[in-house]
Formats: structure tokens, C-alpha cells, sequence
């Protein structure tokens, strides 16, 4: 899919394969105005964060056995990708009168 190649991390690519056609009006209205919204973030030059994002998934087998761990490297992949998270959380409070869609769905990500 072209829309893959447009993905900054492997977490994108997995949310491609998971979009699906949809005739609910209500979620397409809202997928819409966050799309908007991001499209208009984008145009402003707005700065956000979007360069540390990792896919922790892969490490949960080795971290669910008893008394193993994970590389240093991979830590350090999980806090950035948890900086990078919380930074453009503060951004979208800052800005939830204009981008208000972005700021429910990251309200609903609790």
C-alpha cells in the first residue's frame, strides 16, 4: 500500500494494515477532522514530536519471563518513544481549542 511508505515507524505500518472500510458516519466525520487537523499542523510548520517512535510489542516475550530483561538499547528506544509521546500530548493540550478532534483522541488514550 503507497500510504505505507508515508509511515515514520513500524507502529504506522501496523495501523495501515488495520484500517478497513467503514460506512458509520460519526467515525468517519471524526477520522476526517483529525485528518484535517493534522494536515493544518502540518502546514503551519507546527513543531512536534516525530522521530521516537518504537514498537515495544516485540519485547514483551523476553520481559514476561521471570527474572530476564531487555538491552540497553531497547530501553532506551521505549523512553523516547514515551518522551515523544508525552511532548506532543502537551502540545495537543496546549492547542485543544484549535485542534480539538486530535486532543479527544488523545484523551482517549489514556
Amino acid at each position: 500500500m503507497r500510504l505505507k511508505n508515508y509511515c515514520i515507524s513500524a507502529l504506522g505500518q501496523k495501523r495501515i494494515d488495520q484500517i478497513g472500510f467503514s460506512s458509520d458516519y460519526s467515525f468517519l466525520k471524526d477520522v476526517l477532522q483529525q485528518n484535517l487537523e493534522f494536515k493544518q499542523i502540518l502546514q503551519k510548520a507546527e513543531t512536534i514530536p516525530t522521530l521516537n517512535y518504537f514498537d515495544p510489542e516485540e519485547l514483551l516475550p523476553t520481559i514476561a519471563v521471570e527474572d530476564s530483561f531487555i538491552e540497553e538499547d531497547s530501553f532506551i528506544q521505549i523512553i523516547g518513544s514515551l518522551q515523544s509521546i508525552f511532548e506532543f500530548k502537551i502540545f495537543l493540550t496546549k492547542s485543544k481549542d484549535v485542534y480539538s478532534s486530535l486532543f479527544l483522541l488523545s484523551a482517549k488514550q489514556v
